[in-house]
């Protein structure tokens, strides 16, 4: 038996913020792997290089996650950047997969998971709360 919506926004809205804690933990892992591949770590080029991907694509990447992690606190841009980081995240996993590194699909499909389970907290968080009627009265 799931969570009605009403005790999952009381989870979001009560002592715990969800969300930002969430968002929190999500941003500092994106802009930390952006930064690695910004900073042209040698993991990172050798992985690149591995799976046939050019630096510019690793340069790319890069930009695009730590866009995406400031982006996943700008209310506007939540959506979008969240949605961003998905699609980012959807590649790695076929990537790996690609390249026959199974186990290591994992962490980009806990964080693709992860970003769903953001973007259902973003949504039930501007969903109006709805009060219904009670059947049988007028």
């Amino acid at each position: 038996m799931g969570l009605s919506q009403n005790r999952w926004r009381l989870m979001i809205n009560g002592s715990l913020p969800l969300t930002q804690i969430l968002t929190g933990v999500l941003a500092l892992t994106f802009a930390a792997a952006g930064m690695a591949k910004l900073l042209g770590l040698q993991i990172e080029i050798e992985l690149f290089t591995k799976w046939g991907y050019s630096d510019e694509f690793r340069l790319f990447i890069g930009a695009a996650e730590v866009m995406g992690a400031i982006g996943l606190f700008l209310p506007r841009l939540a959506l979008l950047a969240t949605g961003g980081l998905g699609i980012i995240m959807a590649g790695a996993v076929y990537t790996h997969l690609r390249n026959a590194e199974t186990a290591q699909a994992i962490i980009p499909l806990g964080l693709l998971g992860l970003l769903a389970f953001l973007i259902f907290l973003q949504h039930i968080r501007k969903t109006p709360h709805k009060v219904e009627k009670p059947t049988g009265l007028p």
